[in-house]
């Protein structure tokens, strides 16, 4: 509706410097029974943005869906997303209530990003088998943020490890300018020590209510690698390795984007 909150965030969508927050994503589940846990086997998506910018809609389009690690397909969906009278009015309205940008201050930008995803994470067998090893987590260590609460995914269950378990997680970093967090990250870039630029990923297993909660091994991004490559990971899939980094404990797909915040 015009003026909602749905609205504003559609708008948002249709602006991020993340194509993907403007997709309309179909996940394909399966199950064994009544009984037993749904878990995502694939997904198809529809990009918003490029619906707007071709100015067609999709009826009745066939789609192929693929696996949630992207290495196969599992076969095809037939959607229909009909929106293009809404994400037009949408953006005329942005265009109508956009304000000028600020002067460009230097060492920064206001809307300065780092956007985190942790999609996936496969198991070895090994640790597949491990009866202590019931539920599963990631916590994720960038900078020194003083809200570390928001940078942990959902508590899952490891299934049956014939499928991925799925995280679906994305937060949004934000690094303002002129503020702490602003130069925490120029001095980690400018760190001789590689450590200190590494975004962590730290997967828990814990047993049921949270109880024996252990730590299994860590994944890491190296921002300062990003920026002298030029690149983001919007999708890569990391070797999970235990604390003495000699075991592979699983293979955990992430994300993180934002090569614009830190040039």
């Amino acid at each position: 509706a015009p003026g909602s909150v749905r609205e504003r965030e559609l708008a948002e969508a249709l602006k991020s410097t993340d194509p993907q927050d403007a997709d309309v994503v179909f996940f394909v589940f399966a199950s064994g029974g009544a009984r037993a846990r749904r878990a995502p086997i694939g997904e198809a998506s529809v990009s918003l943005r490029e619906m707007l910018r071709a100015n067609r809609e999709y009826k009745r389009v066939r789609l192929p869906a693929v696996s949630m690690d992207k290495k196969r397909d599992v076969g095809f969906v037939t959607v229909s997303v009909t929106a293009l009278k809404t994400l037009e009015r949408v953006r005329r309205i942005q265009g109508q209530r956009a304000p000028s940008p600020p002067p460009p201050a230097v060492g920064g930008r206001a809307d300065d990003v780092i956007t985190i995803h942790v999609s996936t994470l496969a198991l070895e067998p090994a640790q597949q088998r491990e009866p202590e090893v019931e539920n599963l987590s990631v916590e994720i260590e960038l900078l020194d943020l003083e809200d570390k609460s928001a940078l942990v995914t959902e508590t899952l269950p490891k299934g049956d490890g014939r499928l991925p378990v799925s995280f679906g997680y994305k937060h949004d970093v934000p690094i303002t300018r002129g503020e702490n967090r602003e130069k925490q990250l120029k001095s980690a870039l400018k760190s001789p020590l590689a450590v200190a630029s590494d975004v962590a990923f730290y997967v828990y297993s814990s047993a049921r209510g949270g109880s024996r909660r252990t730590f299994l091994g860590d994944a890491t991004v190296n921002l300062k690698r990003l920026l002298e490559e030029r690149r983001e990971e919007r999708e890569v899939t990391l070797p999970v390795l235990s604390e003495e980094g000699k075991t592979r404990i699983g293979m955990l797909t992430v994300g993180v984007i934002g090569l614009p915040t830190l040039q």
